[in-house]
This record gives C-alpha cells, structure tokens and sequence, in this order.
C-alpha cells in the first residue's frame, strides 16, 4: 500500500511532462525560426532592393497650339443645334448712334450796338401765345399772378422723443440698447446713439424702464416704434453688425 502512488499524483505527473514537452519543442521551434530569418538578412543581396527613380523627360509638355482649340457651336449657336437650323454666323457688324439732335426754341441772343462811347443792350422781343403762364422768352422775370390760390401745408406734428410705459400696449415690439445703473447713463447713452446712428433711430421713442435683478436696481434703456418681430430683428442685426448691443424684447 505504500509503494503505489495515489491516482491523482499520476495523473498530474503526466501531464506536467507532456506541458514540459510541447513548450521545449515551441521554444525549439522559435529559436530555429529566428536562425532562419538571421541568415536570410545577412546574406540578402543589396541589389535586390527596390528603388524608386525620377521620371525621365520634362514634367509638361507644351501643347503645340499653345492658343487652344476653337470649339465649334459656341454662344449662341447653340440654340440653331438644338433647333437643327444649320445657320451661318453673323457678321461683325457696328451700329454707330444718331447724332445728338439740336435743341429746338433756342432763346434769342442778346445784341449789343455801340451809341458813341456807351453800349445798348438791346432786349429781346417777348412772344405773345396768347396766355398769361406760358413760358416767354424775355429776360426780364415777370410778375406772380394775384389769382393763384396759396395752399398751406400744416406741418407734421411733432412726435415726443420719451414715451410713457402707460402709452405702451401690451405686445408692443421694441429693442434693447442696453441695462445701467443709473437714469443719467441711460439718458446719455440713448443721446450718444440717436447721433451716431440716426438712420436706424430716426422716429423711434426712447422708453426706460426700471427693474431690479439680483438686488440691484437697473435702467432698461428701450426704443419703441416697430411693427413687427422681424423689424426689431432687423434693426438689432444692423446695430449689432455695427458694434452695439442690441436685443429684441415684447412687452
């Protein structure tokens, strides 16, 4: 009982020879491998490399018309192809313009005679037409006419430049130029601008509106008098494109 091995001794005995086996003959197998490749490299032929060489001759060659081609059916030929009307092309040809033509009624010139040492001007005979507002060929200016009627335009009245938040209707589409600390700032800030840009600011109304944000009380400095969103959008691209801030708001 004491000479016999245990079953499970045997078993791992064997197969630790045979994992000792297979890694001697991989180990063999890599050492026979790299021989090879060692001979190979040092007795490869150096003439055996491939070189790339520069092709031979000139990069481009110049076409032996360098001024090209003519195409054929070319402008506006191309609509008699495709009609199938085998037209010939047309002439050069070069149309000068009429001479200028003379204006007509040319007033009468003015001729001087010479009486001793002094010189008449002589006026020139006034055309009669027979009515009293057609144009006449005298020098000397003629008289308003009394029976006119004077029609007075009344002038525009003018638009306030400050609108109240009362006067504002909900939904009323403005811009903002700006929040400030102060009332002053806003107010110098809207006089800067309503100079500088008087194309984007001509007829619109400058409205402040206070509020506080995060306990701070600040001036919104707005302009009033666009119709739409897509009026305010435009107006705060082209100052925004100009270096101002701008943004569109509803009240």
């Amino acid at each position: 009982m004491r000479g016999q091995a245990p079953e499970g001794t045997k078993s791992t005995g064997f197969w630790g020879r045979f994992g000792r086996a297979v890694a001697a003959l991989v180990s063999l197998g890599l050492v026979i491998g790299l021989g090879l490749w060692v001979w190979r490299l040092g007795t490869q032929d150096v003439t055996q490399v491939p070189v790339v060489l520069a092709q031979s001759g000139p990069m481009r060659v110049e076409p032996e018309e360098p001024g090209g081609t003519q195409v054929p059916h070319q402008g506006l030929e191309v609509n008699d192809v495709v009609a199938g009307v085998d037209a010939p092309l047309l002439p050069d040809e070069v149309t000068l313009a009429p001479a200028p033509l003379e204006p007509e009624g040319r007033p009468p010139e003015v001729e001087v005679v010479e009486e001793g040492t002094e010189e008449v001007e002589e006026e020139p005979e006034v055309v009669d037409t027979g009515s009293r507002l057609a144009p006449t060929t005298s020098v000397v200016p003629r008289a308003r006419p009394t029976d006119l009627s004077t029609v007075l335009t009344a002038p525009e009245p003018e638009q306030p430049v400050e609108i109240e938040d009362s006067a504002i209707p909900q939904g009323s589409h403005m811009i903002q130029l700006g929040a400030f600390d102060s009332e002053q700032v806003a107010l110098l800030q809207w006089a800067g601008l309503a100079d500088s840009q008087p194309d984007l600011l001509a007829g619109k109304q400058r409205y402040i509106e206070q509020t506080s944000s995060g306990g701070r009380i600040l001036f919104r400095l707005r302009a009033v008098g666009y119709s739409s969103a897509t009026e305010t959008r435009a107006a705060c691209a082209a100052l925004t494109a100009r270096g101002l801030q701008c943004i569109p708001v509803v009240k």
